[in-house]
């Protein structure tokens, strides 16, 4: 959904805010987002996928989250000089995730693992064993 300039009326059971942007996340796990651009999702870039989110952060151009059935997906996050891709997350099922300055990204697996993807600029994609 392409963000509004501000939160839609209606009952939230979470949220989160970047840099550029908010969204709440309701009951039924849909997202509502705004932004002081919302003739532009999100400056150009993509916008949450139309999942049942259980969990879901931002951080600058975009954000990730938790589908009700573990699944991870993000949005809107460009790719940086690195070459890396803070939009493609890394298989498995998965409980939390948390977006960094918006060039990296964590999540907590169903089993305790934390993995981490996109820039590893100072080593902020390389999570402790």
């Amino acid at each position: 959904m392409a963000p509004s300039s501000a939160p839609l009326p209606g009952t939230y059971v979470d949220v989160a805010v970047g840099s550029l942007s908010g969204c709440g996340l309701d009951a039924a796990g849909a997202t509502s987002c705004w932004s002081d651009n919302p003739d532009a999702t999100y400056y150009g870039a993509d916008a949450p996928p139309a999942l049942s989110f259980a969990q879901f952060d931002l951080a600058g151009w975009g954000g990730c989250g938790v589908s009700a059935d573990n699944e991870l997906a993000c949005w809107g996050m460009p790719q940086y000089f690195d070459g890396s891709d803070p939009t493609v997350p890394p298989e498995g099922d998965f409980v939390q995730t948390d977006v960094g300055s918006g060039d990296h990204a964590c999540a907590l697996t169903t089993g305790g693992q934390i993995l981490c993807w996109g820039s590893d600029y100072g080593g902020k994609s390389t999570p402790p064993l």
